[in-house]
């Protein structure tokens, strides 16, 4: 018998020899010597994980399972070394039959946008909260791609235009007259634009002022 540090014990069992070393948690990790042989298969142990790595098969505490609401930003933590990016996805609240999350939109481990998809089964994953700067990647990769996530209404909508900082856009009044303004970025422009009441071109505002007029129109129709 081989002589161990203190809380550290041998044990010899038949060809296998076992080392056990207790942590002041009272728990158990075992470190084995097995040989094994091609079409040999190994049981995970109850609520772990299993790894393998340079040949090292490595088996963890499985974290316990986080409730993630409908919104959530999430990163994926188990993403393969030979990839660039981490999967950050958009969580739609729910998972699949094969446990994986659905998404709204994610970036994905090449770090291009998809969107309505799922990934990340429980096994192979390793999935928490972004924090604000993966966040904020995400974000800036949607709009360099023309998008943004709407977090109110929950779902992603293209980028309209906005003018430049005392740049010219057009607006509807109320007596359907089209009149052409500057945005200063004040709250008057900026109710404008959350609106739809801003446009790039009079002539676009004048085909909104025709749209709202046949609309109306329909409604009397139907209402009075």
């Amino acid at each position: 018998m081989i002589k161990c540090p203190q809380g550290v014990q041998n044990i010899d069992s038949g060809c296998e020899k076992h080392q056990i070393t207790q942590t002041t948690k009272q728990t158990y990790h075992t470190i084995m010597n097995i040989q094994f042989t091609q079409g040999d298969t190994v049981a995970i142990p109850e609520g772990c994980t299993a790894t393998i790595k340079d040949g090292i098969i490595t088996f963890q505490q499985q974290e316990p399972e986080q409730n993630f609401k409908d919104g959530d930003i999430l990163i994926d933590d188990g993403k393969p070394n030979d990839f660039p990016h981490k999967i950050i996805m958009i969580y739609k609240g729910e998972r699949n039959s094969e446990g994986e999350y659905k998404s709204y939109i994610l970036m994905n481990l090449r770090g291009l946008l998809v969107r309505d998809t799922c990934c990340c089964s429980l096994n192979s994953c390793k999935i928490r909260l972004a924090t604000e700067e993966e966040k904020q990647k995400l974000f800036d990769l949607m709009k360099k791609n023309g998008l943004y996530w709407n977090a109110e209404e929950k779902r992603v909508e293209k980028m309209r235009w906005r003018a430049e900082v005392e740049g010219s856009y057009y607006a509807i009044r109320s007596d359907f007259e089209i009149s052409e303004g500057k945005d200063y970025r004040w709250n008057v422009d900026d109710r404008s634009y959350n609106n739809g009441n801003y446009f790039r071109t009079q002539k676009q505002a004048e085909q909104a002022v025709e749209a709202i007029k046949e609309t109306l129109r329909k409604f009397h129709e139907e209402n009075d």
